[in-house]
C-alpha cells in the first residue's frame, strides 16, 4: 500500500463517521486483505444502511479495490466499482445530499 492509499482511507473513515452524524443512516467503511496468484491486494467497502421502521435497507454501495502496488483501477466486474479518491468524493457528495432536516 502506497501513502496516498493510506490517506485516502483515512480520509474515507472520516467522512463514513461525518456521513452517520450528519445523515442518521448507518454507513458501514470495510477494508479487507487478501491475496491472489497475481500478489495482494485490499478492498475498501462503504455500505449505507437506511434507517426505518423495516428495519436497515441497503441504499448506497462502492467498492475499490487496491493492489499491492497502489493501482486501484475498476476492473468492471461491478457496477458499484470505483477508485479510492472517487469513493472519498462520491461519499462527501452524498453526505451533502442526504443531511438531516435537507431535502435531497
Amino acid at each position: 500500500m502506497r501513502f496516498d492509499n493510506a490517506k485516502l482511507l483515512a480520509a474515507i473513515q472520516a467522512l463514513t463517521i461525518a456521513a452517520a452524524n450528519q445523515t442518521g443512516h448507518r454507513v458501514i467503511h470495510e477494508v479487507r486483505a487478501d491475496s491472489h496468484p497475481r500478489g495482494d491486494y485490499f478492498v475498501s467497502e462503504i455500505r449505507i444502511y437506511a434507517k426505518g421502521a423495516a428495519g436497515c435497507e441497503l441504499i448506497y454501495r462502492t467498492v475499490a479495490q487496491v493492489e499491492g502496488d497502489g493501482r486501484d483501477e475498476p476492473t468492471g466486474f461491478e457496477e458499484e466499482e470505483r477508485t479510492l479518491s472517487a469513493q472519498r468524493d462520491e461519499l462527501a457528495s452524498w453526505i451533502v445530499a442526504h443531511r438531516k432536516g435537507e431535502a435531497a
